[in-house]
Parts: C-alpha cells; structure tokens; sequence
C-alpha cells in the first residue's frame, strides 16, 4: 500500500491524534493502535501506549492484537472466496460437509439438524446458542480446536434453525472447521491459502506461541493484564493480526472483492455479504460476517470484538471508499468504537468539504427551485454559503452533500437525485427510510418570466368548494408572469395544454370556465373573499375554526399571493383579535415565506415577530439566514 491519498486528511490526523492521546491519558488505557483506510492505501497509522502494563515496549501499527469476534469477518470472507469457487454453497446444509454432526434439540434432530446451513450459520439464525461446551469464553481450561468443535454435540439448539436470530461464535467455528475438511487442511492452513496470501497478509496468525515471536500486545481489563492463552474459537474470534493487515481486509472489501485485478468474490456472493439475512423475521443490521453501522445517516460496514482483554472494531464507508482499524489491548468496551466513530466522521466531513470546493456555484444553482410529487409536500432546494439545502413546508433545513454533480445526500442520510431534460431541472427523487418518491419540478428562480397572458386576468382570484362539509378555498394567480394554483400553503404553478386546460406538477389537471374550474376532482366557483367575509365565517362556525387553525394560515397565504403582503398582515391581525394566536402569528407566516423563496417578505415577518416578542429564537435565526441570502 502507498501513501497516496486524493483526499487532504492531514486536519483530521491532527485532530485525532490529539484526542486520542488525551483519551489514553484520561481512562489510563494501556494501549492502541490505529489506521486510516482510503482505497488500497494506508494513509495514516499510528501505535499508543504500551504492550503490556510493564511498559516494555510501544505499540506501533504492527503490534499483533488479539481481535476477538472481529474475525468473523475473515472467516465469512474466505467462505466466500471458496463459494466462488464451488467448493460450497450458502445454502447447503451442514452434514453434507459433515455428516456426523449431532447437537442436542427439543424437536425430531434429523429435521431439525438438516435445517442448519452456512447461511444460517453466518447470519446467526442456526439457532445455537452463544458458546461450545468447552474451550469457550468462560473455560480458562486449555482445548483444542477439535476438541472445542467436537464439545458442540453437548450443546442443545436455543430455538429451530432459521426462526430466531441469536448471536453465536459455534456457527462461526463450525463453519471454519468444516471449510479446512474441505480443503484438506487444519483453518489456520486454509487461511493463509484462501485469503491471507492472496490479500499480502503475513504476519497474521492463529497461534498465540506464533503471535508472541512479532511484537504482541498482551490483553488488560484495567490494571488486570488477562492470562496469556489460545483463544479456541478460532473461526469465531482467534486471528492475531496487526491494524495494517486488518487494513488489507478493508481495502478488498472496498475493491468489492477484488486484489491485484483478480475478482476472487463473485459480484452477486459480495453482495450477499452486506445484504440483511431473513429481515422479514427480524431486523438484525447483520448479513453475513458484517454488521451495518449508522454515522449520522451515513451506512457503514464492518465488525467489532471484545473479549480476553481485548477492544476491536474495524469500520468502511463504500460510497467514500474510505476505513478505519482500531485495536486496543485495554478492553475497555467503548473506546475502540468511539474512536472509530469519530475517525470516520471528522474523513467523511473532509470529503464532503472537498466534493463541495470542487462543484462550481453555477451548477449547484441550476438545480434550485420548487419540487412536488403527487400526496407529498412541496420541496424547495435553495442555494446558501457554498451549498445546496433542503427546505420542507415547515422550513425544516437538511444541507445536501454532492456525491456528484446530481446525487447528494442529508445528515439523516436521505438520497436526493436530480434528472436534467435539456440542461434544466426536470425530477428529483427522494430515497429515505421513511418515504421513497420522485417530484417534478414546480419551479425555478432561474427561469424566464412567463407570458403574463391578458387573458388570465378574468380568472384571477378565489374559488369556493365543498370539503368534509366544510368550505374551503382555492386561489387562481399570478407569479412571475406564470399562471399558479393554490390549494393547501404552496402555490403551483400551472402549464398551459391546449384551450382553457392546464396542468400543475403533479399532473394533475386544470380545467378553466366561465366562473368555475375543476381541478383535482374538486369543482370550485370562483366568489368575492374579504377579510370581513372570512371573518364573519369564523365567527358564525368557531367550532369548525377551532378543529382546523391551518385553515386560517391557508387563507392567510392565499392572501398574500392574491392581494400582497399587507393585506395577509391585515388578515392576520383580525385573526389574532379573534382568537389567540390562531396560527402562531407573524413568525409561521414567515417560515412559510422563507421556504417559498420570499426571503424580503419572509424577513419583514421575522421583525414583525420580533416586535411582539423580542426574545424570539426562530425568527432571529431566520433573519440570520435571510441575510446570508439577500
């Protein structure tokens, strides 16, 4: 592995290295060793503290650590490796590999036996329980390998293959066990043939003896240094490695596979890897040897382990091509995860950095404006200090980062994806954990103005239709010298079709007559709305008034579109006189302006907020950003 990196870290090497000093100093940690992953290379890796608490020797990044069930992923790796090969198969249960294989169970054993495959092994759905009989976590009494395999028979099954996910480290050892009977030689053999040699690992090992000749790190919890001893779970947890080969583990997974040019894992048994197992049965964010991890919505891969004095994590983001190794011989449950955590979050933040430099204001501004989709709410994405934003109806902000030039992502790891028609924007599509749809653009600040048609001007105004027994609005007008449709608190804008039908960015269809329209299914007559008649409307139903304040911020913002923002403060104040605080007054009426881009108004709304209630956060925060933009 080189030096190279495409990507300035040095800040956050800095900031980490720091930290983590301080961390050591604080929790009196023994030791730890780090790497950052981009690629196939190392671009930074460093050692802290010490071997042992006698403080006889530094830790580097090639120290040897114990890292417990972070070797299910190697095992789950190699498996793959011989999958693509054919030697097995995912699916094949685990007597045809081993046919003399028994465990205890509640139900008929041939069936129940016949019911566990590599899947279920790798996936922990094989319904075994956590620990072998003998040479587990809890026996201090040394066992071999065989004998640690062939203690499984005295085992009873906690539930029915493939009906309860229960995390195991005996799938794990089966599994190992039973991929050297295939090759024909004892796990530790078949790993350094199937993926240690391949990925360039040769320091690596399974036998503590081996592992205590290169520079090791001795297990602590606290001041208490754990007895130095084989760890038996060898395809569960019982690789001793250094954090730089961990490393060429991240860097083939982030090759999808692949090393030196060579496709050792087939695409479609990759994939497999990091796909959930049976998540119509249970959410486990496990899939195969791998756990999917959450960084402020960013999905992650990898595998943790503590154990023997030992604190493990490795982690890689794909979509930045970016990994982190932590080992730590002070097992300390959540230092390793936190320091990891934090590493790939301060990477992550440089990326986005870097991605945002490098695409121009012009083109980020080209995507700006108004977006709806049929039953969802209108989305606005506005250009502010050097980046895209996403504002919702209640002015909800997300900042947007470019993956590239038309895909970006949220904090909350929200998906956002553009489609141009002729260099313009044309879709966007929304893919979230909540909801998955795609709008079409309504508008842009980027546009001509429109053709301000004469002809318009005699349907101009608002329209009266029936809802639930209730009254309720629709507002024909004028922006920008375009035709729009008000119906809820978002105006759109409508496209001429032929003679007197429009449609709006939904699709759906207006249909313009004499003193009446049509539109959506509802059938509006266009009548003469005051502030008085409104009024009078609330007073004479107050009960329908009280059961639906949004009513009155529609008709406040169908004022403003109609007859300006005046007339909506005039409104607005006769409805504060009426009832207190109908709609949270001048500030709602001026998130809402802000989310539709009318940032001088929306302004004036946040001042007039602040006349009444000068402490008011909201609006001093939004007049903080509206002088950004204006």
């Amino acid at each position: 592995m080189s030096d190279v990196t495409s990507h300035d870290f040095s800040y956050v090497f800095e900031d980490l290295d720091i930290e983590i000093e301080s961390t050591m100093n604080q929790r009196e940690l023994c030791g730890l060793t780090i790497a950052f992953i981009e690629g196939d290379n190392i671009v930074w890796s460093k050692g802290y503290g010490y071997t042992d608490r006698a403080k006889g020797e530094w830790v580097t990044p090639h120290t040897l650590f114990s890292t417990q069930s972070m070797g299910k992923t190697f095992t789950a790796t190699a498996f793959m490796i011989m999958a693509s090969r054919g030697q097995l198969d995912l699916d094949d249960p685990i007597r045809k590999h081993y046919p003399e294989f028994t465990v205890n169970t509640r139900g008929d054993p041939d069936t129940e036996i016949n019911r566990i495959t590599f899947r279920r092994m790798l996936s922990h759905w094989a319904g075994f329980p956590h620990e072998a009989t003998r040479g587990n976590n809890y026996d201090d009494t040394p066992h071999t390998y065989k004998e640690h395999i062939e203690s499984i028979k005295d085992n009873w099954l906690r539930t029915t293959p493939g009906t309860e996910y229960s995390y195991s480290n005996i799938g794990y050892d089966l599994t190992a066990y039973i991929m050297g009977r295939i090759i024909g030689m004892i796990y530790p053999q078949a790993m350094r043939e199937t993926l240690f040699k391949p990925l360039g690992i040769k320091t690596a090992t399974y036998n503590i003896l081996e592992a205590q000749r290169n520079p090791f790190a001795k297990g602590h919890i606290g001041d208490f240094q754990t007895p130095t001893v084989q760890v038996p779970m060898l395809g569960a947890g019982g690789v001793y490695i250094s954090a730089v080969e961990v490393a060429k583990l991240v860097s083939f997974h982030l090759a999808k596979g692949k090393v030196n040019g060579e496709q050792l894992i087939k695409p479609e048994l990759f994939d497999e890897m990091y796909r959930e197992q049976y998540p119509e049965l249970a959410s486990t964010n496990y899939g195969l040897g791998l756990e999917c991890f959450k960084l402020k919505g960013i999905t992650a891969y990898g595998h943790g382990g503590g154990g023997y004095g030992y604190d493990t994590v490795m982690a890689w983001i794909p979509g930045h091509n970016i990994g982190i190794v932590v080992l730590s011989n002070d097992q300390n449950r959540s230092t390793s995860y936190e320091i990891g955590t934090k590493a790939m979050e301060l990477m992550v933040n440089t990326i986005k950095q870097s991605r945002e430099k490098h695409l121009k204001p012009e083109r980020l501004k080209k995507l700006e404006g108004t977006y709806k989709a049929p039953r969802q709410p209108l989305i606005r994405i506005a250009y502010d200090d050097g980046a895209l934003h996403l504002y919702d109806t209640n002015n909800n902000e997300k900042h947007l980062t470019p993956e590239n030039p038309l895909e970006y992502t949220s904090d909350d790891g929200t998906r956002i994806t553009f489609k141009l028609e002729d260099d313009h924007p044309a879709t966007l599509r929304v893919e979230s954990p909540s909801a998955s749809f795609t709008a079409r653009i309504n508008d842009s600040p980027h546009e001509p103005k429109g053709p301000d048609k004469p002809e318009w001007d005699k349907h101009l105004g608002t329209y009266q239709y029936q809802y639930y027994g209730r009254t309720a609005y629709l507002t024909l007008t004028k922006i920008d010298g375009h035709l729009h449709i008000i119906e809820q608190t978002y105006p759109l804008k409508l496209t001429h079709h032929r003679d007197d039908v429009y449609f709006d960015a939904e699709g759906e269809a207006l249909i313009l007559k004499q003193d009446s329209l049509t539109y959506a299914g509802m059938h509006a007559t266009k009548v003469d709305l005051t502030i008085e008649s409104l009024i009078h409307s609330y007073t004479a139903d107050p009960a329908m008034f009280r059961a639906s304040r949004n009513i009155a911020l529609r008709h406040i913002i169908h004022t403003y579109y109609r007859d300006g923002l005046q007339q909506a403060f005039n409104l607005l104040e006769a409805l504060q006189q009426l009832i207190k605080a109908p709609v949270n007054g001048y500030n709602t009426l001026g998130r809402t302006l802000h989310t539709h881009g009318r940032y001088q108004d929306a302004k004036t709304c946040y001042q007039k907020t602040l006349e009444q209630d000068p402490k008011n956060k909201q609006a001093k925060l939004g007049i903080l950003k509206l002088e950004r933009l204006l």
